[in-house]
């Protein structure tokens, strides 16, 4: 996203500031404009040279207003009151205006506010203070910073922008707070048991306690803070944005509009880099300043709960778990209309099996793949478009950080030549993965584990022996996408960059809907010697950090390796599969070329087993068939023998190898 459209979406929502302020806008301009005329009857009576009655404004003159509305909330007194209102005044084309020009007034200043509405004059010159709320509070400021040699009973006076526009009733985020907050329009989302009850427990908490929502999950923690705050606005403030010295500033910003709206604060700190010591990070210590400073509802979204300086309640909040997940469905699905069956029941388990997602993913499926199925009622159409809209929710979370693979419409298991074992452990592999839901959750093996769940495995052998055809076949198998790593560009040469960069990734894959596949595994994995320096010990930590984000993780991680014996038997015992592929045999390269060729391809006499003589791997054979085929095309001929042996000898020298005796006897 660019930085122009990111500040387009942070702007604060229209529908906030709208409806409600339309009858306090005109209230609040009919009671300035009363205020304005009673103010020039009184310039106009200290032109004479009398003092002006005072009180000027009856007790009751404001209630109901939006001058009073502020007065009340941000607890000014009477002269405080009437000093803004004398500020704005001039800002309207009213009697006040025109008085103070015909008085010789060219700005107001306090010694002016000072004679048209004190009683008390050493009480009220206190009211200009620094710290007093008229400047404490950003409301008033002086006019001109030149005139800063004047005393300061004669410096001219100017109404803060924001303050003017709440007189009139507009009240909304002013200039200073907008570069860093912007509101949060509350999602329809449906909340589980679990969340309802931290909402419940967040609610009922003590006045002033900061409430700190923690979770993996930065969108989960967005969605408990809208339960939390409920009706109110809730605002967003990025810690990262916050510099030192404006900390000050934007607190009392936020406050007096807090006071004014009663709106809610979530303030989000960016995840800390792992490793990274939590007192030492300058966006922790920014937050933790403002904390202290802010007032109202606030609440801090990070991922681990923090340690807080003042009185705090933590709730951490995860996923909803698949059974809570397949409440949400049914819930969504059956407000559409759909009439709950055996064969719906069915399609959303696969579903929460497959998919970890949240209450709003969950509606946003559901309304886009009701809004593309032709027949709601027809379980299949349905089932589909369900899976696919899910599919398509996940997908852009990965952009960037992976290569999408599409599956041939060819992967399927009579095309993989493997052993019979190797082929079978892969097939167990694919039940793994559809029937964990029942062994992990309904047979309880769950509750015996203190490990994550994920399912993990290594492919181990020569290049082009099918690794990654497998991966492609287990894909479309499970009917999800293959997104492909390379472990080598992850592993960065600087210290914990390799963590950022798998947490980043892992957490982007964390909803499911795919299988990830790292290539040259053995990058990471390799055996490795004592520790003798900080970097082995940062590599050794890489390692520590990928399995426990793999046996965490959702999904499926297939790892692949083409020199197998550089893995370390360690690690080897943490995956739950090892898969050998062996370089094809004889037999075993027969049939590879048998189903090398596709149907629609014209070939003539082609002798399989002279073929199978080369000992090359699948891989191979596909380019020397892929090869042989242009040959052929290009001169208007069915694929023959002589195709085949012309591109087979291109193969053989990219291998930089001769051919051995009796590979090529009897191709021609």
């Amino acid at each position: 996203m660019t930085a122009k459209s990111a500040r387009r979406d942070r702007q604060p929502d229209p529908a906030l500031r709208s409806a409600r302020f339309n009858h306090a806008s005109l209230t609040g301009h009919a009671a300035l404009l009363e205020a304005s005329r009673l103010l020039a009857a009184a310039l106009g009576t200290l032109k004479l040279g009398l003092n002006p009655t005072k009180p000027i404004f009856a007790p009751a003159q404001f209630d109901g207003t939006p001058i009073g509305a502020l007065a009340e909330r941000l607890a000014l007194c009477a002269f405080e009151r009437d000093a803004l209102i004398l500020l704005a005044g001039v800002n309207l084309s009213s009697p006040l205006s025109d008085a103070l020009q015909q008085c010789g007034y060219g700005a107001i200043d306090f010694a002016l506010m000072l004679t048209l509405l004190s009683e008390d004059h050493a009480l009220d010159q206190r009211r200009i203070a620094s710290d007093a709320p008229l400047r404490h509070m950003r409301l008033l400021h002086f006019a001109d910073a030149a005139q800063q040699t004047q005393p300061i009973n004669l410096r001219p006076l100017n109404l803060d922008e924001w303050v003017f526009m709440a007189l009139l009733g507009h009240v909304h985020l002013d200039e200073v707070l907008a570069r860093v907050a912007y509101a949060l329009p509350k999602p329809a989302i449906s909340f589980t048991q679990t969340q309802t009850e931290l909402i419940n427990r967040a609610v009922s908490s003590e006045a002033g306690t900061l409430l700190q929502i923690s979770g993996s999950e930065p969108e989960l923690r967005r969605h408990l803070a809208h339960g939390i705050a409920g009706a109110t606005d809730l605002y967003a403030l990025d810690a990262a944005q916050l510099e030192a010295g404006s900390l000050e500033d934007v607190s009392v910003r936020w406050n007096r509009f807090a006071r004014l709206t009663d709106a809610a604060l979530l303030l989000e700190i960016a995840e800390l880099s792992v490793g990274e010591s939590a007192g030492e990070d300058p966006r922790l210590r920014a937050a933790k300043a403002l904390a202290s400073r802010l007032e109202g509802r606030v609440l801090v979204s990070t991922r681990t709960p923090l340690a807080w300086g003042r009185t705090s309640l933590s709730l951490e909040i995860e996923r909803p778990s698949s059974v809570e997940q397949r409440a949400l469905w049914r819930n969504h699905l059956e407000v559409a209309g759909l009439h709950w069956s055996e064969s719906l029941t069915s399609g959303v388990s696969r579903l929460s099996g497959q998919f970890d997602f949240t209450g709003s993913l969950i509606a946003r499926a559901s309304s886009q793949a009701l809004g593309h199925v032709a027949d709601r009622h027809d379980p299949d159409a349905l089932g589909s478009a369900l899976w696919n809209a899910s599919l398509s929710l996940v997908r852009p979370r990965l952009e960037g950080l992976t290569q999408r693979i599409t599956p041939a419409e060819r992967a399927d298991w009579s095309r993989l030549i493997l052993p019979d074992a190797e082929l079978n452990s892969l097939k167990r592999l694919v039940a793994h993965v559809r029937e964990r839901q029942q062994v992990f959750e309904t047979w309880g093996w769950q509750r015996d584990s203190s490990r994550g769940f994920g399912i993990s495995a290594l492919f181990g052998g020569p290049s082009g022996t099918g690794k990654t055809f497998s991966a492609e076949i287990i894909a479309r198998q499970l009917g999800v996408d293959l997104q492909r790593i390379e472990l080598p560009s992850i592993v960065s040469k600087y210290i914990g960059e390799s963590e950022k960069l798998l947490s980043k990734l892992f957490d982007a894959a964390e909803y499911g809907g795919c299988v990830l596949l790292f290539d040259e595994a053995d990058a990471i994995f390799g055996k490795r010697s004592e520790v003798k320096d900080s970097n082995d010990r940062y590599a050794n930590l890489e390692v520590s950090y990928l399995l426990q984000r793999m046996e965490s993780f959702r999904g499926l991680v297939i790892l692949t390796t083409n020199q197998e014996s550089n893995m370390d038997s360690a690690f080897l015992r943490r995956l739950r599969f090892v898969v050998h592929y062996p370089s094809p045999d004889a037999t075993a390269r027969e049939r590879l070329w048998r189903g090398i060729f596709p149907l629609e391809t014209p070939t003539d006499d082609l002798r399989f087993e002279r073929l199978a003589q080369l000992e090359v791997s699948g891989g191979n054979i596909r380019n020397i068939a892929l090869n042989a085929a242009f040959n052929a095309s290009s001169e208007g001929n069915a694929v023959q023998m002589r195709h085949i042996h012309g591109a087979a000898l291109e193969e053989v020298r990219k291998l930089k190898r001769l051919p051995r005796p009796g590979e090529f006897d009897g191709w021609m």
